[in-house]
C-alpha cells in the first residue's frame, strides 16, 4: 500500500494504522470478517476512541490480526456529505452536547476532495 506520498487524507491514516498495527506484531488482512464466530470489536471514535488507543487495546487483549476495510471517497459522496451539512445548518441540527465533534466542518469534507 506503501507509494508515492499523496494529498489522500484518509489515505494517510490508513497507512499510519497499518504501520502501527504492524508495530505491534499484527497481520493485517484487507476486508471484512464475516460471520458469528469471530472474535471482533469495533473502534468508535466520537466516544472518545482514537486510533492509537484501539490499537494498544488491541494489542493488550492479544489481537494478532487487524482487518482494514476501506475505500476512497468519491466525489459524489463528498457532495453528499456537504448537502447533507448544509441542510443540519438549515435545520438548526449541530453537535449536540454529548458529541461535540461529530459533525465536521466543510473544510474537512472538502479536505477529502483532493
Amino acid at each position: 500500500m506503501k507509494g508515492a506520498k499523496t494529498s489522500d487524507v484518509l489515505l494517510e491514516k490508513v497507512e499510519a494504522i497499518v504501520d502501527a498495527a504492524k508495530g505491534h506484531g499484527m497481520v493485517v488482512f484487507y476486508g471484512w470478517a464475516h460471520g458469528s464466530d469471530q472474535e471482533t470489536v469495533s473502534w468508535n471514535q466520537e466516544h472518545g476512541g482514537d486510533w492509537e488507543g484501539f490499537l494498544e487495546c488491541a494489542k493488550a487483549a492479544g489481537a494478532r490480526m487487524l482487518y482494514v476495510n476501506w475505500a476512497p471517497f468519491e466525489e459524489f459522496q463528498i457532495d453528499d456529505a456537504l448537502k447533507h451539512l448544509e441542510g443540519a445548518i438549515t435545520e438548526g441540527k449541530g453537535p449536540g452536547i454529548e458529541q461535540p465533534n461529530s459533525v465536521p466542518s466543510r473544510r474537512e469534507i472538502e479536505a477529502y476532495r483532493k
